[in-house]
């Protein structure tokens, strides 16, 4: 027991960088008599640098919003670990859950300054999901849940290619749930005010409700539930539509995170020579990035600064290294969310 107890305190000294900050000696034996009292493993909270944990992978898929940037702008940092990762010749891509196409999330991480022609692919649920429409749905009619012009996450030609009529539940033959802010019918669009509220207002309870009373399937372009906005607000997802229709008894097909066909699509990119094990999937929802990796049988790195940062307690001090997340607190996460990264850092750096 005390050979395998000092072969643990090793392996944690050798690893210091699981806890977003400096670690001495005294705090990793500390940290070492959380893991084992907790009954957790301490490989759990390896090198969260990713300068040092690159060399273990040859294949990096990276998360959007919260590990790259905020909606706006580029996180600190994010920058340069970026430019690092994609030269070192590893292949490097994006996995989003942004209900765009693909085209469109690429400009717009050129614009916040990423040099996306060095990445080996990139990947979104909204262009997974219109290809689907494309092959599937073509010149039917739907109900659709978009966003606000100017939005983000808006992209105005989304439905281009398609041939779709927008109208009520009454002659829709599916749902489209792309967005958290309008409903769009054949009367136009209508708020509905979730994005912000996190509520369902009377007008989106009416319109599920009538999709459900007729039986109409829902294609979910975007399964997350929330993202932190750059006001430092929580703001509320399309999936958070796709998860009350499925508790009213609707039907839901997904694209995206956690869902294992979004890294099958990665993996598809990145080519049947690289084995899952030499691929690391970086992410900052415990929901669908850490989740999703656990599922594909990928390794992950859960950038603890992003989405959970408040359930944590992540603070500045911690981002800046001067003082060390609670481990506590992440297994609690892991628990709360049954998903458990193999690697954590405070955010996104080099």
């Amino acid at each position: 027991m005390a050979a395998a107890i000092k072969l643990s305190q090793r392996r944690v000294l050798s690893r210091a960088g699981f806890a977003c900050g400096r670690v001495t000696r005294r705090h990793a034996h500390l940290s070492l008599i959380l893991c084992l009292a907790l009954d957790f493993s301490c490989a759990a909270f390896s090198a969260a640098r990713l300068s040092k944990l690159s060399t273990q992978y040859d294949a990096i898929i990276l998360d959007q919003f919260g590990v790259l940037h905020d909606g706006q702008r580029a996180l600190p940092g994010a920058l340069h670990c970026f430019d690092q990762l994609v030269s070192s010749k590893k292949a490097v891509l994006v996995l989003s859950n942004a209900s765009r196409r693909r085209s469109a999330a690429v400009s717009k991480l050129a614009r916040l300054g990423f040099d996306v022609s060095a990445l080996s692919g990139f990947v979104t649920s909204g262009e997974e999901a219109w290809q689907h429409m494309a092959s599937e749905m073509r010149g039917k009619k739907a109900v659709w849940f978009t966003w606000e012009q100017g939005y983000n996450n808006f992209n105005d030609d989304y439905t281009s290619g398609l041939d779709l009529k927008f109208t009520n539940a009454e002659e829709a033959d599916f749902v489209l749930c792309q967005g958290s802010q309008l409903v769009l019918q054949d009367d136009g669009a209508t708020p509905i005010e979730l994005m912000r509220s996190g509520r369902f207002c009377a007008v989106a309870e009416k319109v599920l409700g009538e999709c459900i009373a007729r039986d109409l399937p829902m294609i979910c372009a975007n399964p997350d539930l929330y993202l932190a906005m750059p006001d430092g607000k929580r703001g509320y997802m399309p999936g958070l539509l796709a998860k009350k229709y499925e508790e009213l008894g609707g039907r839901v097909r997904y694209f995206g995170k956690p869902h294992s066909a979004a890294f099958d699509a990665c993996m598809r990119v990145i080519g049947s020579d690289v084995p899952r094990s030499r691929v690391l999937h970086v992410g900052d929802s415990l929901v669908h990035d850490i989740a999703g990796a656990n599922r594909a049988g990928v390794d992950s790195l859960f950038i603890a600064a992003g989405i959970h940062a408040d359930e944590i307690g992540v603070t500045p001090a911690h981002i800046a290294g001067d003082e060390q997340i609670s481990l506590q607190a992440l297994h609690h996460m892991y628990q709360e969310y049954d998903a458990k990264p193999t690697h954590v850092a405070c955010s996104f750096e080099w």
